[in-house]
């Protein structure tokens, strides 16, 4: 996403983490706090991405365990999406995983520790709806990047497994294909 970063900051925290963002606007420099997490947790190992005009924060570590919250914050409309369990969360908690952004639609959330996940989940930030896939193996503290209409995860913990530690997963006319 262009013209935004976010980052912690130190109050509101829960459970010893923070649940409040600041952002910077890159086109101004100005901070500006964003408010409290709509899932209201409070959170560390999470991962975070831009995708389609939206800022993401998934999954990490909260007191006691993993967490399932997905955080979405609109840059055009200046505002988090509305907290849901039902179409705001991971299909498994966890903390540790990558994320990739591809075709700037497709937020695609890989691996993480629980331990070793080889869930995928993917948000369709124009729909709002999720699909599901997996990865060749489970492994956390993984690598992710968007290359034009694919998300590529690879790596991570364990380093070996059955098959390749290179996952590929493409989409073509809003659909997700394995490679």
């Amino acid at each position: 996403v262009v013209g935004f970063a976010m980052g912690f900051s130190d109050v509101n925290k829960t459970n010893g983490y923070s649940a409040q963002y600041d952002m910077f606007n890159t086109s101004d420099g100005t901070w500006f706090a964003s408010g409290e997490l709509p899932s209201g947790e409070g959170r560390q190992y999470g991962t975070a991405l831009g995708c389609g005009g939206k800022l993401i924060f998934a999954g990490g570590q909260v007191a006691g365990g993993r967490s399932k919250a997905v955080d979405v914050y609109d840059v055009q409309a200046g505002a988090w999406w509305p907290a849901s369990p039902q179409n705001l969360a991971l299909s498994v908690a966890r903390s540790n995983l990558a994320a990739a952004c591809a075709m700037d639609r497709f937020a695609v959330f890989g691996g993480g520790q629980i331990p070793g996940s080889p869930a995928v989940d993917i948000l369709d930030v124009e729909t709002r709806l999720w699909s599901r896939a997996a990865l060749n193996f489970g492994r956390g503290w993984l690598s992710a990047a968007g290359v034009g209409d694919c998300a590529v995860f690879a790596g991570g913990h364990p380093k070996t497994g059955p098959g390749s530690d290179i996952d590929v997963f493409c989409f073509a006319e809003g659909k997700s294909s394995r490679r």
